[in-house]
């Protein structure tokens, strides 16, 4: 695929954030006459890179809204201890951080001034008056923040002089699903929140090991130089019409002539993360079944491979998914105490029907009418972000942790039409719009018979054809009047991060949601009916589903109603220099 340089737009001056330029306690900082000849420049380079983890090695540029720089986020943390490769060191063990500022854009035509620099190739930083040990022995690791909101600043400048902040993370708390991600990536406002790649320290030997730099004398100043690569913190979903007007033709599969549409008309993201981390984190298990337990084999930054795994803040923290899994029966069922769990880790979990009394009023969002705003790929739109959500475990890759597309549709055509009936029925593949012509073709199947002379309407009449069916038979309640009458189906596409190809062996990442990755989804089939029920609805069902979504179910099946086909393209951008 061609990468096309996209330029960084939009950017206006605004206020920086600084902390303190007071000398720190407890640091080796020199006398503040000569600090004020140091400055520091640091590269932020938004790397492009593909994923060998993916089944796809294109990468896609950004949007120019999701590449804009606002504000970078600098913090310089003591180095330990250290170890050379060639002319480069790197950062082995870390200590405290001992410096934390944030410069934002500035108008001025003063390189020398401190702020970013920018123009339509690179972008230059500056931060001036810099009080640190410019020592030539004295080592930093140097990370960096795009687009920080003020409480991510706050956290940091509160952890000077201290260690153990790389475990940070972000949760929701009262907001609302488009609350919470869009303080990460919002389009108005051009900020996306980007974290640093170059993390990995100690043992870590791969990719992005984050380098130990020092002070250097340059002109009677000293000067910090360090390069840092960044991530967008959330993931992208795009979507493409494969079908005209999003409609699909569905057979009876014993009488060839009886057809129906299908038209996709709305969707929404279910079981989105309701937290994560600001760094990524992977880590591997010699078995590759599951993520070492043991965090301390945490790789920050490590790069993702077919062998490991993304961990996010929901696998071991409290009340996490890990303690989720212990609380499903032996039945394999979700408890009411595993519900609240699960309730409180994700924005419109799957709805477990048996337990569940609550609405959930979150809307489906329209397919039709999208304007593409994807430049590289026209025929794409843009359906949202999401935050990462990962299941580090093969056999914990369920219905009830994993992130899925859920698509409503409408179900129309001559034969509902013409139904003297109250729903649709679908049976064994075939489809009945006469509740003589049903009851035929039930009661000879050797099912429990239905008695009833008409179409059972009242509510216990209901109640007791529901027990009858017993999940065996869709019932699709038909709306409208005339010749528009439709009823609603409801597909589940559970989002695929590495696709081993077996659809009944479960890989590793299979399921997931990734930062920085674009999920380009699009329907290419549909070969019958969906879901009777919304799966993100948690009322009891007033229709029967014959197969019923339960949280402990595993995502990876082999039957499948819908196919659809599926690019994992990294999220990237033109390679741009910030120097600060």
């Amino acid at each position: 695929m061609k990468i096309r340089n996209l330029l960084l737009a939009g950017l206006v001056p605004i206020l920086a954030w600084s902390c303190s330029d007071d000398k720190l306690q407890g640091g080796e900082n020199i006398p503040p006459s000569t600090a004020s000849q140091n400055y520091m420049e640091v590269s932020i380079k938004m790397p492009i890179t593909t994923r060998t983890a993916s089944p796809s090695t294109e990468t896609e540029d950004g949007q120019d809204y999701e590449n804009s720089v606002k504000e970078v986020l600098v913090v310089v943390v003591n180095v330990k201890d250290k170890e050379q490769q060639e002319d480069t060191y790197y950062v082995k063990e870390e200590g405290e951080i001992c410096f934390v500022k944030a410069v934002g854009i500035t108008s001025s035509q003063d390189k020398t001034t401190e702020g970013v620099h920018g123009n339509d190739k690179s972008y230059i930083a500056r931060i001036n008056n810099v009080t640190l040990d410019t020592n030539s022995d004295k080592y930093y690791a140097v990370y960096a923040f795009v687009n920080p909101t003020s409480e991510i600043y706050n956290y940091y400048n509160g952890k000077l002089t201290q260690t153990g902040w790389k475990d940070q993370s972000e949760m929701a708390t009262t907001e609302t699903a488009t609350e919470f991600i869009t303080k990460y990536a919002d389009k108005d406002k051009e900020r996306f929140f980007m974290t640093d790649t170059n993390v990995g320290t100690g043992n870590y030997s791969g990719p992005d090991r984050k380098q130990a730099v020092h002070f250097v004398a340059e002109e009677g100043n000293y000067k910090l130089a360090a390069t840092a690569k960044v991530e967008r913190a959330v993931a992208r979903f795009d979507y493409k019409a494969a079908k005209n007007k999003n409609e699909y033709e569905i057979k009876d599969r014993n009488a060839d002539a009886t057809k129906l549409t299908v038209t996709l008309e709305g969707y929404k993201l279910m079981n989105v993360s309701k937290s994560f981390y600001h760094l990524k984190r992977v880590a591997a298990k010699k078995e590759g079944d599951s993520t070492d337990p043991d965090e301390t084999k945490i790789t920050y930054g490590g790069a993702e491979t077919v062998n490991n795994y993304v961990v996010d803040c929901d696998w071991n923290s409290t009340n996490g998914k890990k303690t989720w899994l212990s609380k499903i029966t032996e039945g394999g069922k979700e408890s009411s105490e595993a519900l609240a769990i699960r309730k409180g880790l994700f924005f419109t979990p799957l709805a477990n029907s048996e337990i569940d009394k609550e609405e959930n009023n979150e809307p489906y969002l329209p397919l039709d009418f999208k304007e593409p705003e994807n430049t590289a790929n026209p025929a794409y739109y843009i359906m949202g972000y999401c935050t990462e959500n990962t299941v580090p475990s093969v056999a914990s890759q369920q219905n009830g942790l994993s992130t899925a597309v859920v698509f409503k549709a409408k179900v129309s055509g001559d034969f509902i039409n013409e139904a003297t009936t109250a729903a649709l029925y679908e049976y064994n593949g075939s489809f009945y719009n006469h509740w003589d012509s049903f009851k035929k073709a039930w009661n000879i199947s050797g099912n429990t018979p239905l008695t009833a002379a008409n179409e059972p309407t009242t509510g216990e009449e209901l109640k007791t054809l529901r027990e009858t069916l017993n999940g065996k038979a869709k019932r699709i309640p038909i709306q409208g009047m005339d010749e528009d009458k439709y009823g609603n189906v409801y597909y589940i596409y559970w989002n695929r991060h590495n696709d081993n190809g077996q659809n009944t062996n479960m890989g590793i990442m299979e399921f997931a949601v990734v930062r920085n990755n674009i999920y380009k989804l699009s329907v290419s089939k549909i070969s019958e009916l969906g879901h009777p029920n919304d799966p993100t609805n948690p009322t009891d069902p007033q229709e029967p589903d014959p197969d019923p979504v339960n949280p402990p179910k595993p995502d990876e099946q082999n039957k499948a109603y819908m196919e659809v086909d599926v690019q994992i393209l990294d999220w990237t951008v033109r390679v741009n220099d910030i120097e600060f």
